[in-house]
């Protein structure tokens, strides 16, 4: 399914931000874990998005590591894989 682009926030349309915060918003409300681009694994506790710059700050629960850390939207790749997750 493809939706319209319903309006633009400097070079990209906000349209994108908000479908990616919305799933951002699906992981840490459902509490499952998700993978780092660094393969670090967390718990998303907070997301942080600042308009019109477009960034987003996520704050997780690490399972391994230090046990806070901030790190871009960008930086997650997705749901962990399920047997990490237990």
């Amino acid at each position: 399914m493809h939706l319209p682009k319903l309006a633009s926030v400097g070079n990209g349309p906000i349209l994108n931000v908000m479908a990616r915060r919305g799933k951002l918003q699906h992981l840490m409300t459902t509490g499952q874990m998700v993978l780092l681009d660094d393969g670090r694994q967390g718990r998303i506790l907070r997301i942080d998005t600042s308009f019109p710059a477009r960034t987003t700050t996520i704050s997780l629960w690490m399972s391994n590591g230090p046990a806070l850390a901030k790190v871009s939207g960008d930086a997650i790749v997705g749901p962990a894989p399920e047997s990490a997750s237990a």
